[in-house]
């Protein structure tokens, strides 16, 4: 059998943070009959469930809510709709401290309870919702208003229904003892010949008494339980084996045939072989909804909870509901203060720092390095900080009017727009990071195609035109800029391929020769050219085989990788059949409205805070296993998102995120590439407000954000690390001193599920775990003479772009003198003082989440 009942039938509830509550959302497909010591209330939220408590049914619809008293045996099944509930289970012996009959007390149920939409209903489900909320934000003093609101939903329980109190304890634990055999029993056997009489011999009981006791208990009578296991088992056979019907109705434990087909058609209204073709067809045009995936265990759902938000802030009136807000927002001055403490004695010596973050950065496609707006964009950044590599995608794409055939049908090049492209890079002192994508059209294989711009990700429809294209490609950036300069250069095959249907349209076998061709022609040019891949995503490292096998066929085939790129990003999508399913639409001419939205919609969690370590730690584990060696590692599109509209992109998070990251990967990476430089991006059409959550540390008017600033100061690090931690570094060049301090705070446990209701345009900062305010307290010996001091602060009140469009009200459609202005705010706060140490330096800054300072110590000389 697949799974067991058994593990079901107690539930044991494991309670969060020693609250005396247990309080989540879920999606309900099957839950066989349990029980647990916990009273349980369950609200439906979204359509609707069967509930049987003993001997009633009850079908609860939505905004109805049911009470389950402890231990009292329960089953939940889904009706012929979707459902999302909400469940609240309370540990009534906790209460039972204060109040000491809760824990006996038998409350009393009925249809009319649920019907009826009394006060007292309206009063209980406040109280849920509440509790729901603050156990999902955790922001300070949660623990004490959830347990507060525990008290008052007792208290309304006790109020508002009858009861009895219980007084047969032992007599119930000898009987649930007694089903629990009986129910381990029927699991063992229910495939062969499970008989209530064989039960009873073994229990030493009459078939009536066992009879009552399984239909008290459990809900249902033995037989129906019974036969509700043998449907399940058929169920499975049907959808995931190709036995044939007589087959699946004797391996299930059915008399025949025709026993299988009564007892199916009554479950399903349909009869087996219907029900198994009807799987069949729906598996080629299935829309798999995005609010509803089967979990593991088949019994609790995941859901994507955005649309429930609402439905749960509905049972809370509006002041009460402002009174949540501001419990859980994180707003930008916290009125506590957390100290950090850091000394350090600069006659110490340091370490030599590479400045790695300085390596790489990324525009969205080729073709845009001839569009003024981002060549405006390049020069601004080369004026403010270095960076030494810069990668994009679509050097191939036909847009960039490489690939030609002549009048005889043989290929020409044309080299003129991929000049004076990469003639403007090496004119502002950065050079090419090749992504070698996507396919001309003269060579494509199909028409599949990624992106606003069409790129289109098949394999050549021949490889020699593929390789001949590769090898006149390096030919012509050696004849231009020179073998010494092309040597320093990368050349990365393709971009993402494992996510086929969606950036390759091949097999993995068929990319592994693909790549093999690529590096042998790159290769057979000059062995000092720079050549690697795959370009793949973190999930690739993390919960596939695919860079494994890479690397294996690599090893096999004796190719030297000179580096290994991947993606990082925080979020995991949940329903590759959802992404699948928008893409072949998109295929099909839907607008990209449409794939924007469902995108948004699709299922998705966030890794934790330190996924880009934890990935990193991965890959190079992997690299040396299967390689023997380990190779430069470039991360080569890296974001605190892979939605290209989420909300946060824009907010000062980012630039702690970035420091965060940078710091705590000091010596474990080669390049980690922001993606992107600018929002002025067309992989969708791009976006209509000013501030719209796009990719880039820039916005599409040249406004700076917070992010870009992170950059600025990492830029002004010395060379040589003098210390570092979670939150702060200190580096020396010659005389001076740079010091970063940042107060990083992750997204909170709801967004860190999915849930992105708390993000919208207007409202960017309460998804995010609440964090007091840190107090650096810093102290530096050994520094004399005469010293210019700069401050620098970047936080939501200084150099943030999107917070101070927020105070201008939000317009849109801005004048050049609004975007003036909002470029001159987008600076940080600067502040200079000059100082004379003898010795010490000390100084003491409050840094507010998601901000940061750099300070300088430049000395000055008479």
């Amino acid at each position: 059998m697949k799974g067991s009942y058994m593990d079901l039938f107690y539930e044991i509830i494991q309670k969060d943070d020693n609250l005396p509550v247990k309080a989540f959302i879920h999606s309900v497909d099957k839950f066989e009959t349990h029980w647990h010591k916990e009273l349980e209330i369950l609200i439906c939220l979204e359509g609707s469930v069967k509930v049987n408590k003993k001997d009633d049914i009850y079908i609860l619809k939505k905004d109805q809510f049911i009470i389950i008293n402890k231990n009292e045996p329960h089953s939940i099944r889904k009706t012929n709709e979707g459902n999302a509930l909400l469940a609240v289970q309370i540990d009534s012996y906790y209460i039972n401290n204060i109040y000491p009959e809760f824990d006996s007390m038998f409350f009393k149920f009925n249809e009319l309870d649920l019907l009826e939409e009394k006060k007292e209903n309206i009063l209980i489900k406040r109280s849920l919702a509440k509790i729901i909320i603050e156990t999902s934000q955790k922001s300070p003093g949660y623990e004490l208003r959830v347990t507060s609101e525990v008290y008052l939903l007792a208290s309304y329980i006790i109020s508002f229904y009858d009861y009895k109190i219980m007084d047969n304890k032992k007599i119930m634990d000898d009987e649930r003892n007694r089903i629990k055999r009986v129910i381990s029993y029927i699991e063992m056997n229910a495939l062969k010949n499970a008989s209530l009489g064989e039960i009873a011999k073994i229990e030493g009981i009459t078939i009536h008494h066992l009879s009552r006791i399984f239909k008290d208990n459990v809900g249902i009578n033995f037989h129906d339980y019974l036969v509700s296991i043998r449907i399940s088992e058929a169920k499975d056979l049907l959808l995931y084996t190709d036995r044939s019907i007589t087959d699946i109705a004797f391996k299930s434990g059915f008399p025949s045939t025709k026993s299988l087909n009564r007892y199916f058609k009554k479950e399903f209204n349909e009869t087996p072989s219907s029900f198994r073709k009807t799987f069949e067809s729906s598996k080629k045009t299935r829309k798999t909804s995005p609010k509803f995936k089967k979990n593991k265990t088949g019994s609790y759902l995941e859901i994507d909870r955005n649309a429930l938000l609402s439905v749960i802030s509905s049972y809370i009136d509006d002041a009460e509901e402002s009174k949540i807000g501001n419990y859980s927002s994180n707003v930008a001055i916290s009125k506590k203060v957390d100290i950090k403490k850091i000394d350090f004695d600069l006659s110490e010596k340091g370490e030599k720092l590479k400045p790695y973050w300085e390596n790489l950065i990324t525009l969205p496609r080729a073709y845009d390095g001839l569009r003024s707006s981002v060549k405006e964009q390049l020069v601004s950044l080369s004026d403010d900080m270095n960076f030494n590599y810069i990668r994009f995608h679509g050097i191939f794409s036909d847009e960039m009017m490489i690939f030609n055939l002549d009048k005889y049908g043989d290929p020409e090049y044309n080299w003129t727009y991929l000049d004076e492209i990469f003639d403007f890079f090496l004119s502002i002192n950065i050079k090419p990071f090749i992504e070698l994508g996507f396919m001309p059209s003269e060579i494509k294989s199909s028409d599949d195609t990624v992106f606003s711009w069409k790129a289109n990700i098949s394999m050549p429809k021949d490889i020699r035109l593929w390789n001949d294209l590769v090898k006149n490609l390096v030919n012509h950036l050696i004849n231009r800029y020179g073998l010494k300069e092309v040597r320093t250069w990368y050349f990365e095959v393709w971009n993402e391929p494992e996510l086929e249907g969606l950036f390759w349209s091949g097999t993995r076998k068929d990319y592994f020769e693909f790549y093999r061709n690529t590096h042998m022609m790159i290769k057979s040019i000059d062995k000092k050219l720079k050549v690697g891949g795959p370009s793949v995503t973190h999930e690739a490292v993390l919960k596939d085989s695919w860079l494994k096998d890479f690397l294996g066929y690599i090893n096999g085939m004796n190719l030297k990788l000179d580096f290994i790129s991947i993606h990082i990003y925080p979020e995991v999508y949940t329903s590759m059949q959802d992404i699948e399913r928008i893409v072949t639409e998109l295929k099909k001419g839907k607008d990209e409205t449409y794939m924007l939205h469902n995108w948004q919609s699709i299922e998705k969690i966030y890794h934790g805070k330190d996924n880009v370590k934890r990935t990193l730690t991965d890959l190079n584990a992997v690299s040396e296993e299967k390689l023997g060696y380990l190779p430069e590692i470039h991360v080569t599109e890296w974001n605190a998102s892979a939605y290209v509209r989420n909300f946060i992109h824009d907010t000062s998070f980012v630039a702690t995120y970035i420091l965060y990251n940078v710091i705590q990967n000091i010596g474990e990476v080669n390049s980690l590439g922001y993606w992107t430089l600018t929002d002025l991006i067309e992989e969708n059409k791009v976006g209509i407000s000013h501030f719209h959550g796009g990719f880039g540390l820039i916005n599409k008017d040249g406004i700076k954000k917070p992010g870009y600033f992170a950059y600025y100061f990492l830029n002004k690090l010395g060379g040589e690390l003098l210390s570092k931690g979670k939150d702060y570094i200190i580096t020396k060049e010659k005389d001076e001193i740079q010091i970063i301090i940042f107060n990083f705070t992750y997204f909170n446990d709801l967004f860190l599920q999915g849930e992105t209701s708390f993000l919208t345009n207007e409202k960017r900062y309460d998804v995010y775990s609440h964090k007091n305010d840190i107090l650096f307290d810093i102290s530096l010996n050994d520094l004399k003479g005469n010293y210019k001091i700069s401050k620098y602060r970047l936080d939501r009140e200084n150099g943030s772009a999107f917070d101070e469009w927020k105070k201008m009200g939000f317009p849109e459609n801005m004048s050049r003198e609004e975007i003036k202005y909002l470029k001159y705010r987008s600076f940080p706060d600067l502040k200079v003082s000059y100082e004379y140490l003898n010795g010490d330096f000390s100084l003491k800054e409050r840094v507010s989440p998601h901000g940061a300072m750099l300070i300088t110590l430049k000395k000055i000389y008479n």
